[in-house]
């Protein structure tokens, strides 16, 4: 299972977004969820989930900032942005500081579904690959001069 926290906008949609989407089906448990981006980085810090899926309209939330605080304790985190809509200079912004991936909102149902199943597949081979590479580092001799 992966872990994810929720930041949304406000209480309710991130209740509908906990509720609409069957999460373990799909191999992700939601750890925390929140709306105050301060309190939520606190308990990312703390918890160090796999995804944080943070709202782009949270009025309190300055994605920059928020992705580098978490980054600096939990480097591996995934951040994916929800937006109501498709805003280019957003998107570019986010990608260019480290952001994984973009969704327009609302995030249930099927297209949710999917995505999550398309995320699962991705983890699963980062820590493959990962995990891979570690076993060949110590396994294999590393030539003379490196």
């Amino acid at each position: 299972m992966y872990n994810v926290y929720i930041v949304g906008g406000d209480k309710m949609s991130v209740a509908e977004m906990v509720d609409g989407v069957p999460w373990r089906a799909y191999g992700f448990t939601v750890v925390g969820t929140g709306v105050d981006p301060e309190h939520a980085a606190n308990e990312i810090t703390e918890l160090s989930p796999h995804v944080v899926i943070f709202d782009r309209e949270n009025p309190d939330l300055y994605p920059h900032e928020f992705m580098r605080r978490i980054s600096a304790a939990n480097g591996d985190c995934k951040f994916i942005m929800l937006a109501a809509s498709y805003n280019f200079k957003s998107m570019r912004f986010f990608f260019r500081r480290g952001g994984h991936d973009y969704l327009l909102k609302p995030f249930r149902g099927q297209e949710a579904g999917g995505y999550l199943r398309e995320l699962s597949g991705r983890l699963f081979s980062e820590t493959v690959c990962r995990t891979d590479y570690s076993i060949a580092q110590t396994t294999l001799p590393m030539p003379e001069g490196y």
